[in-house]
């Protein structure tokens, strides 16, 4: 039986955003390790806070490392200071004793585009991926890779796939949201079968095709009733975060009741 999430807002305070989440009655919470208000800068200073108010709901944490980090940067300058602050974040993760993080296939620019800059660009983040599981291995983090959502981005699933099948330590964290924006129904269910072995967390939420809308399952074109199937037939029985972002929060409940509903009977 999987286990569900909610992300912290990273605009919001951390404490306020782990009490939002504990009411919702979810099994744990994915904390944003990333700005404005995520950053180790405001998170460690109330570290005991955050592991007792987690502790004491029998709950535990994931973590979200910032998407916007230039792993794959042919700018090397970029790159290696992304590589700093993306340690800074695996250390805070070891602090705030979140099992797993994740990074994700982000580029930015128009490499992915140009023929030659895409294979470099695509070597880069294996370099870099490779660098980081060495780091997070030895902080005891289980480092994972997302797909990101631009068409820009590392994406298209045979250039993740190089990338993953690089780096045979490299857990899977697939955005099936993301998945739906570059190959609707067939992309989400190729991510799901080709990793089954190597899928350590999804990420929830629904769109209508174009943009990576983040809205509640059901207000969308989504069918979050063939994800389920394929899901269940892959034997999925790990974290899975509603990565859902409204003003109004009843959207978050209400996708998690649907999806708990349609994972019951399917």
């Amino acid at each position: 039986m999987p286990q569900y999430g909610n992300i912290t807002d990273p605009s919001r305070p951390i404490l306020k955003e782990i009490d939002r989440i504990i009411k919702l009655g979810f099994d744990f919470i994915e904390i944003s390790v990333e700005g404005p208000e995520g950053t180790p800068d405001y998170l460690l200073p109330v570290k005991n806070e955050i592991i007792g108010r987690i502790r004491s709901q029998g709950l535990f944490a994931t973590g979200h490392i910032a998407w916007w980090a230039e792993l794959a940067s042919l700018y090397q300058g970029v790159r290696k200071a992304w590589l700093v602050e993306t340690k800074k974040a695996i250390d805070t993760a070891r602090v705030l004793q979140l099992q797993k993080v994740n990074v994700h296939s982000h580029v930015r620019g128009l490499y992915m585009q140009h023929q030659s800059a895409r294979q470099q660009t695509i070597d880069q983040m294996i370099e870099s991926l490779g660098n980081l599981l060495d780091y997070a291995e030895g902080q005891g983090v289980e480092l994972m890779l997302e797909n990101s959502a631009s068409r820009r981005d590392i994406a298209k699933f045979e250039d993740f796939n190089r990338v993953v099948q690089a780096l045979p330590n490299l857990g899977v964290h697939v955005d099936i949201a993301h998945a739906y924006l570059h190959g609707r129904l067939g992309h989400i269910d190729q991510y799901l079968r080709s990793f089954k072995n190597r899928l350590s967390h999804i990420h929830i939420s629904d769109n209508f095709g174009k943009d990576d809308d983040h809205l509640p399952i059901g207000q969308g074109k989504i069918n979050f009733e063939r994800v389920v199937k394929t899901l269940k037939r892959i034997k999925y029985d790990g974290t899975i975060t509603f990565e859902i972002f409204q003003k109004k929060k009843e959207g978050i409940p209400r996708s998690l009741t649907t999806f708990k509903r349609l994972w019951n009977r399917m």
